[in-house]
């Protein structure tokens, strides 16, 4: 539900599913674009996640498990760009981590899907 939200955009279901004093936090190491600070609040986070994708439509979202739990990978032209793990309490998502250092993203090449 959560990738679905956010690929189509629907910013009222994406707080839906986000506790109100959610967080997220991002890594680009330096090397790639990622927030600088904590986005905080689910209106935020929801327009936050919307907007990054609506600029990068070649983005897909992939479900995988991670050693950090439920997550995301964010594939791009078969390469794998990002994970985003999640966080949740009493069925709303919590914490909210984008990882896109690609220092970091060498821990987790086995998640890709085939076909990327």
């Amino acid at each position: 539900a959560f990738a679905a939200a956010c690929r189509g955009g629907d910013i009222e279901r994406l707080v839906a599913l986000l506790d109100p004093g959610a967080a997220l936090r991002s890594d680009g190491g330096g090397v790639v674009r990622a927030a600088r600070r904590p986005v905080r609040g689910a209106r935020d986070i929801g327009r936050f996640l919307v907007g990054v994708l609506a600029k990068n439509p070649r983005v897909r979202l992939a479900p995988a498990a991670t050693a950090d739990g439920a997550g995301l990978l964010l594939v791009a032209d078969g390469a794998l760009v990002g994970v985003v793990t999640l966080d949740s309490r009493h069925g709303r998502v919590t914490e909210v981590w984008i990882q896109q250092n690609p220092a970091k993203l060498t821990r987790w090449p086995r998640l890709l899907p085939d076909g990327g």
